[in-house]
């Protein structure tokens, strides 16, 4: 449909549809908005119209796509942190049963100190980098647009 076939005035929303339809299988080849309105006759602010409002479609998309990834792999990671945390406070426990009974020197009663506490002080180390980590994730939040938040 060319410039010239139309009437003056805003086209009636038959003929909108058309202008959408006839635009759209350029855009999708990837055509530029200029060469478009060369080819169609149609004019360059509408095409340039169409052409931003499904730039905004296809972004709104990838835009939520990349949010749900996001989201997906903090908590795939949140989860093998947890793992990792049950697994060192398992270890930890196991520890304390060896540092409980702490033995005494039969020479002054001095109380010896167990080689377990070192070991039992690297693992509350790794605990507090786990921890610190899972509340680093936690505390991100992914940036998104104000319509996106209220939709949450």
């Amino acid at each position: 449909m060319t410039q010239e076939s139309r009437s003056q005035g805003r086209p009636s929303q038959k003929q909108q549809l058309e202008i959408q339809e006839s635009l759209r299988k350029f855009f999708e080849k990837g055509i530029s908005a200029t060469s478009t309105s060369q080819l169609t006759g149609i004019n360059i602010k509408t095409v340039c119209k169409y052409f931003e409002e499904w730039v905004e479609q296809i972004k709104e998309i990838n835009d939520t796509d990349f949010l749900k990834r996001v989201k997906l792999e903090r908590e795939h990671y949140l989860a093998v942190l947890d793992q990792q945390l049950l697994k060192l406070y398992e270890l930890q426990d196991e520890i304390e049963k060896y540092i409980i009974h702490p033995k005494t020197s039969s020479d002054d009663g001095r109380v010896i100190q167990s080689p377990h506490y070192k070991e039992r002080m690297n693992i509350v180390n790794m605990i507090c980098q786990i921890m610190n980590k899972k509340f680093e994730l936690l505390s991100e939040i992914p940036k998104q647009k104000p319509t996106e938040i209220s939709k949450n």
